[in-house]
């Protein structure tokens, strides 16, 4: 027989009971163990991972901590294929596996830095946010990191802070043209980075 692991005992719990994706067969979990779903006892996070892997068909997550549980299932040797989130708003169970976020590679990032020296902690950082979104495409990149520099009471070399602070971010391994920042009349200027392993004592 083939158990589907309930883990989490809350109103969503509920709802997945009552919808038409319980397949019935059902083990309840949570992390320390001790509670109880209509008298029905729940296992530890421990006894679960004790039980034959061959007998759990799916991990079906009743509950908001969905990334702290799906990770301690993983490092249990639960592979992400077996995990689900019932998503109680659309009350349907969502395959982990699309909702995972892929590896993200320095190289293919554009890092964005609002310095509030320059910049007002407004609804400017909208525009910001747009403009380095239009950079981000028009270099082919696929991802943007954004980075709020605080603001700075003494006069310092922007675009030297912010070469030194690119570089640190990506361990010396930073594209050229990866790095766009915002001065005071929303014009977005492009450092000319270049890679380089240490061109600072970080």
């Amino acid at each position: 027989m083939m158990y589907t692991v309930i883990y989490g005992i809350n109103e969503t719990t509920t709802l997945f009971l009552n919808s038409r994706f319980n397949k019935g067969s059902n083990i309840f979990a949570c992390t320390k163990g001790g509670e109880s779903y209509q008298g029905e006892p729940s296992l530890s996070l421990e006894q679960l991972v004790k039980m034959n892997r061959n007998e759990i068909d799916r991990v079906v997550i009743c509950s908001e901590f969905v990334a702290e549980i799906s990770a301690n299932l993983i490092n249990n040797g639960f592979t992400l294929e077996q995990l689900y989130f019932f998503d109680y708003h659309k009350k349907i169970p969502v395959p982990l596996t699309d909702i995972s976020l892929s590896s993200v590679s320095k190289n293919n990032t554009l890092y964005a830095f609002y310095d509030l020296s320059f910049n007002l902690p407004c609804y400017d950082v909208t525009v910001f946010c747009v403009l380095a979104e239009l950079k981000r495409k028009s270099l082919g990149l696929d991802h943007i990191h954004f980075v709020v520099v605080p603001s700075r009471s003494e006069q310092v070399d922007i675009w030297a802070q912010l070469l030194i602070l690119a570089v640190w971010i990506t361990n010396g391994e930073l594209t050229k043209y990866s790095v766009v920042t915002l001065n005071a009349f929303h014009h977005v200027q492009v450092s000319q980075c270049f890679r380089c392993a240490k061109m600072h004592n970080l």
